[in-house]
């Protein structure tokens, strides 16, 4: 995409897992920051044992549909990194849905991350790298 300004936040909200080429989607996404701008990406955590359980026990969840890549925030900082950007914080969510299994699948989620449905990386354009 190209647009004809630049922006202070650029949000990518789960779409950077169904991208066949989510490195040119960052690319642009870093051309169109301001230069102290931010990109916000969310994508959901591939190593969740939250989601594992949830497929293994609910017939009903479909873990990763129509998903064209799977991240980590280690992948997620080496993508955004070639890309010229840098990482600035990772948070770690499960959505709020009702119900009691939800809600104790949250409660783990706050004790370890590794519960966690989601990941959100925050990351900023290092003017200082040259892009290529």
């Amino acid at each position: 995409f190209a647009f004809t300004r630049r922006f202070d936040v650029v949000v990518g909200g789960e779409i950077i897992e169904h991208l066949g080429n989510p490195g040119l989607f960052i690319r642009a996404c870093r051309d169109h920051l301001t230069d102290d701008g931010v990109l916000v990406l969310t994508t959901p955590n591939t190593f969740s044992v939250n989601l594992l359980l949830k497929g293994l026990l609910f017939a009903d969840v479909q873990l990763f549909h129509e998903h064209t890549n799977a991240y980590t925030p280690g992948l997620l900082r080496e993508l955004l990194g070639r890309a010229g950007l840098t990482i600035e914080r990772v948070e770690y969510f499960t959505e709020k849905n009702p119900g009691v299994k939800n809600a104790i699948f949250r409660l783990l989620s706050r004790l370890r991350p590794s519960w966690s449905e989601g990941i959100l990386v925050v990351a900023r354009a290092d003017r200082r790298a040259s892009h290529g």
